[in-house]
């Protein structure tokens, strides 16, 4: 396919896989074992290229307060483009009360726009994370003044039907909750304009992924393609000419 010049990717919401690494290690975890990779300032400069706007980025792992400075630069990368970015979504562990993420955060609410109420920091409080409940008090203490904080989205015990089977979950016999790729929905205005609906996930090796509650082993599988080798623009493209061959093919995938 030959490159595009001039084009404009709209992206619903953006997950970054800003790190493999973590300073936990839950049974339950859907990603598997801890790998010792951040992603990339080179692939965060290809995952935004040609990209105008995204309503939502999430930054996930691994643990994302173990890697600040990627989310830093993103927010760099973000502004030397001109991206227009609506809201950010972060899901910390909290066994860390990490200064660094909080200046980062305030910065990139800052960018979004003080009238951004989709934003949100939570710290998950479900029964696996429960035994670092004297640092998970001092991150929330830390994080309390943050009017996107959110304290009580994560208090929750995980019921066995909402535990996903993959990763280390699988190796503890936890978790019937099968997994499907989202349903990534494609339109556009004409030849140079794509608007990507659903959830797009690039993880920090800079593969696509057909949706985000994969383990590192399940994305080195399903990958649709690689942003250092080929463009976001170039991977979907194809599919914008029938969105149905994309249902299709993502469904393959975790069939």
């Amino acid at each position: 396919m030959p490159i595009c010049t001039k084009t404009n990717l709209h992206i619903n919401n953006m997950i970054l896989e800003v790190t493999r690494r973590c300073n936990a290690k839950c049974r339950h975890c859907l990603r598997g074992d801890a790998q010792k990779v951040d992603i990339s300032n080179r692939i965060i400069d290809a995952a935004l290229k040609d990209v105008s706007s995204i309503d939502s980025i999430t930054f996930t792992g691994g643990e994302p307060s173990l890697a600040v400075p990627r989310i830093r630069y993103f927010l760099q990368a973000l502004k030397a483009r001109k991206i227009c970015l609506g809201s950010f979504y972060v899901v910390t562990n909290g066994k860390a009360a990490s200064l660094s993420l909080v200046h980062a955060l305030l910065d990139l609410f800052a960018y979004c726009g003080m009238d951004n109420e989709m934003s949100g920091l939570v710290i998950s409080g479900d029964q696996f994370h429960r035994e670092q409940i004297k640092s998970t008090k001092k991150a929330g203490s830390l994080y309390a003044g943050l009017s996107f904080f959110h304290p009580k989205e994560r208090a929750q015990n995980l019921v066995e039907g909402a535990i996903i089977h993959e990763g280390r979950a699988v190796d503890e016999g936890l978790g019937c909750r099968d997994v499907r790729a989202d349903r990534c929905r494609i339109e556009s205005q004409n030849s140079e304009t794509l608007y990507i609906e659903g959830d797009l996930y690039i993880n920090a090796l800079g593969d696509v992924i057909p949706g985000c509650d994969f383990s590192y082993e399940s994305q080195e599988e399903l990958k649709m393609g690689n942003v250092l080798k080929q463009s976001l623009y170039q991977i979907f493209k194809p599919f914008d000419i029938n969105p149905k061959d994309l249902i299709e093919t993502l469904s393959k995938k975790v069939a």
